[in-house]
This record gives structure tokens, sequence and C-alpha cells, in this order.
């Protein structure tokens, strides 16, 4: 039996696209634009499937989807490294790709990118509904399960 499913453009250890993103009202500092942010296209259930806890707010759900205005989850290495004192919830943040700006709705645990050796990577998973993102095929996305029992039983 599936207890949750999720998908994801960007799974850990697989690669991924990483940028600065600039704060919605906070110009950048040109001498120190900040750390590098991966960015991730994803599905409702997937930090639930991930076992990735929610921190703070809300996950990414099912009425963020086509024709909701864009929202974010980011992790709590982007919420300590950008954010230091302020609450992130609410803010908005641009994302070069897919060349939006979305609303903060939550904190996630942080994830490791590369290697387990590493601390881990900063993150920002963006609502797969977003204008632009939707554009990508599905055969991008990694369908994401976690099951009650041995998941190849379900395959």
């Amino acid at each position: 039996m599936v207890r949750s499913a999720g998908a994801l453009d960007f799974v850990p250890f697989l690669g991924g696209i990483g940028s600065h993103v600039e704060v919605a009202g906070h110009p950048p500092d040109e001498r120190e634009p900040g750390p590098i942010v991966y960015q991730a296209r994803t599905s409702p259930g997937f930090f639930e499937a991930a076992g990735i806890p929610l921190l703070k707010g809300r996950a990414i759900g099912p009425s963020d989807g086509d024709g909701a205005p864009p929202v974010c989850n980011i992790d709590e290495t982007v919420a300590k490294s950008i954010f230091a004192n302020l609450d992130p919830i609410g803010m908005k943040v641009l994302l070069p790709i897919p060349s939006v700006t979305c609303t903060i709705i939550g904190v996630v645990g942080a994830t490791k990118m590369q290697t387990l050796a590493r601390e881990p990577t900063p993150r920002i998973y963006y609502s797969s509904g977003i204008h632009g993102s939707k554009n990508l095929p599905l055969s991008q996305l990694t369908l994401v399960v976690k099951a009650e029992r041995d998941p190849l039983g379900l395959v």
C-alpha cells in the first residue's frame, strides 16, 4: 500500500540547477551575492514521501496547481543563510529559473545534494503548477513513493 507519493525534477545526489536568488524588496549586494540556491520543481506529497519534515508554515499542496499564485518552500539552510533573523513566510523570492517571483509558504528540513560528507545544500522547492515550469516534460520528474511494504512490490 502507498502511504504517500510526490514528484521532483532534481532528486538529491543527481544534479540540479543552482543560482543566486533575489528577495523581493531587498536589492542584492553585488559584492556578496549570497549562496547558490538549488531550485526544484515539486508536486504535492513530495516532502512526506521523501521524509523531509515541514518545520514551519505549510507544504505545497493540491490548491497550488495551475492558475494559483506561485508559491515555494525553502529549506532551513536558505532560511538561515538568506533570511537570518526574519520570518520568511509570506516573503517573495525571484527564481531566475523559471523566471518567476513566488511567495514562501513554508520551511522544510535540509537535504544533502552532492555527497553525504558535505553540508546540506540550500534548496528552494517551487510548485509544479508555476507558469513556465509546466512546459517542462513530465519525463524530467522523478516519482517518489513511500510504501508500507517493499516498494518493488508496487511495480
